[in-house]
């Protein structure tokens, strides 16, 4: 018979070198080079294996028997033998493999193996049964002695096997040279047949409908085969039914009593007793009645509730016309256990690439999805949030009495703002001051060389030489910041006063300037002066110069162009990169 296949892989290989070095890789063999059984190398799930050329297409899930001879040595070697569980795509999430196991590994010399044949009483049994199965072996070469996959080492074993199973024997011959035989014994289950019982009254006489379940045919004591029979009976009686699994196999007798008495018998059940607030629950009225009544108004046997507290419910039900009727009642009472409430919180406003924290609260334990397949456990969780936008978790909460809730948490991702700093100077004297702006945000915070909440701030450059450093940290209505920085070249300036606002003057480019300043339309003397008031350069020129700046360091100087008179046509302040 047919036989479920996994896509497993398994080879055996032979190594005609003694030692243990183990190949490095996924592909590599070493020195196993001699391939002598490659089980299912194509990864493919078939119904039964099959064998062509010594190839084994599809992986047993049943324990089977694989026999390899050893062939091609000129002369004794002494060798080892590997066994490679070789699978692509394997693993967790792989769609190649599932799980081998090797039960047991056997070398023998070279001999003939005995034939085995296993007879069994029959070819299946129903769940709960016994099967014989028997070993023989005939011939010169026959087995004397047998061992059972089951554990038995006798000829003839009896087992129970509770689902199909697949038996193997071992049987040993002269020189202990060993063949093996299998056997399938299929197990059919049998039903698990129900039928219920009733009280009914004798006057006036109550018809009780008898249905049997559980089963594919049924045989009553009655000569009926239908799975519901109709009975009025005189007085207590009872009635047997025999359910069959399909194909009339695998008997299960079951009884049914239907006892006279004063009023009808009445059974609820329920498919839980105990809930949780909002889940809702199934009643079934089991009797010989023909009518139902509910206090809930229902009129059926079968009723479906959602109960918010704890509630008790009852029916009664009626056989016969008035004034002859038989009667019964019953009520069961379905506990309510709360749900969780749950809330969800965040720790802070959600900012574009920032961290934050949400909270839950209500229950004891959470998982948050936020996709429908993507699920966590946790509380509290730390995010850090992506690009700007809204954003929707659903919170999954149980409580400690097993009840669980859910809550959809909806927030929006705010844009980090995009803040600049700039002064109104890169460079100034002593005693002058300076104004900072920043911009993308809607408050600001200044540090560094200047502590305040003004936008611009006003700083003050006292007598204090250097690179003064400024950052601000910017802040929208939302809340998100981010910060910037500028900075300021404060210099004693050696009493030159700028007077950039004449017209007349000449020109000095470029700024900011690299290795080279030019100077157009001017006659007189350049001065290159450096932040902290050093003369670095002086040179005459006439109309138009381009004066060598590569050995000057980068930052803040001041040009001041005189005259031949030896007045100061123009200052001006210069940065170089």
């Amino acid at each position: 018979s047919a036989i479920p296949q996994f896509a497993d892989r398994l080879q055996v290989r032979m190594s005609p070198v003694d030692n243990i070095a183990i190949p490095s890789g996924t592909a590599s063999v070493g020195t196993y080079t001699t391939l002598m059984l490659d089980i299912n190398p194509n990864l493919t799930v078939l119904t039964s294996s099959t064998v062509v050329s010594g190839v084994v297409n599809g992986y047993p899930n049943a324990w089977a028997v694989y026999t390899v001879a050893v062939s091609g040595l000129a002369s004794p070697v002494s060798g080892r033998f590997a066994f490679r569980y070789f699978v692509n795509d394997g693993g967790l999430n792989g769609a190649n493999s599932d799980y081998i196991g090797i039960d047991a590994v056997k070398v023998t010399n070279p001999c003939t193996q005995p034939v085995i044949t296993v007879s069994q009483t029959a070819p299946g049994v129903c769940s709960g049964s016994t099967v014989g199965l028997t070993a023989s072996s005939t011939g010169t070469n026959a087995a004397t002695t047998f061992t059972w996959s089951s554990g038995q080492t006798v000829a003839s074993v009896v087992n129970t096997p509770t689902t199909t199973t697949t038996y193997i024997v071992s049987g040993t011959g002269p020189g202990n040279c060993v063949g093996t035989q299998t056997a399938i014994v299929t197990v059919t289950a049998s039903p698990n047949v129900s039928v219920p019982s009733y009280t009914v009254c004798q006057n006036p006489a109550t018809t009780a409908t008898l249905t049997a379940s559980g089963a594919t045919t049924y045989s009553w004591n009655t000569g009926a085969t239908t799975a519901a029979i109709a009975v009025t009976p005189a007085s207590t009686t009872v009635y047997t039914v025999t359910g069959y699994a399909s194909g009339g196999v695998c008997p299960n007798v079951k009884t049914s009593t239907v006892t006279i008495g004063s009023q009808l018998s009445m059974v609820i059940s329920a498919t839980s007793n105990t809930i949780c607030s909002g889940t809702t629950v199934t009643l079934s009225a089991t009797s010989a009645a023909s009518t139902y009544s509910w206090n809930t108004g229902a009129t059926t046997p079968v009723i479906t509730v959602t109960p918010g507290v704890t509630t008790t419910y009852s029916v009664g039900g009626v056989s016969g016309s008035f004034p002859n009727v038989c009667a019964g009642g019953n009520s069961i009472t379905i506990t309510v256990a709360p749900s969780p409430t749950l809330t969800a919180a965040l720790s802070s406003t959600p900012c574009q690439g920032q961290s934050f924290t949400m909270t839950a609260t209500g229950a004891t334990t959470y998982t948050w999805f936020n996709t429908p397949t993507s699920g966590f456990t946790g509380n509290p969780i730390v995010l850090t949030a992506g690009a700007a936008g809204p954003r929707s978790y659903t919170i999954i909460g149980v409580g400690t009495n097993g009840c669980a809730a859910g809550l959809i948490f909806n927030f929006t991702v705010n844009p980090t703002p995009t803040v600049t700093a700039v002064s109104s100077k890169t460079a100034a004297c002593f005693n002058t001051t300076v104004s900072l702006t920043g911009g993308g945000a809607a408050t600001y915070v200044w540090s560094g060389d200047i502590t305040s909440t003004s936008n611009p701030a006003i700083y003050s450059t006292g007598t204090s030489a250097g690179t003064k450093n400024f950052s601000v940290t910017g802040t929208t209505a939302e809340g998100c910041s981010a910060s910037a920085a500028v900075s300021l070249i404060v210099s004693a300036c050696v009493g030159i006063e700028e007077n950039s606002n004449n017209a007349d003057l000449a020109s000095v480019f470029p700024n900011p300037f690299n290795n080279e300043i030019s100077i157009k339309d001017f006659n007189g003397n350049v001065q290159v002066y450096n932040a902290i008031g050093q003369l670095v350069i002086s040179q005459n020129i006439n109309n138009s110069v381009n004066i060598n700046t590569s050995e000057l360091s980068k930052g803040a100087y001041i040009v001041k162009l005189v005259n031949a008179e030896g007045a100061t046509q123009r200052t001006i302040k210069l940065i170089k990169n």
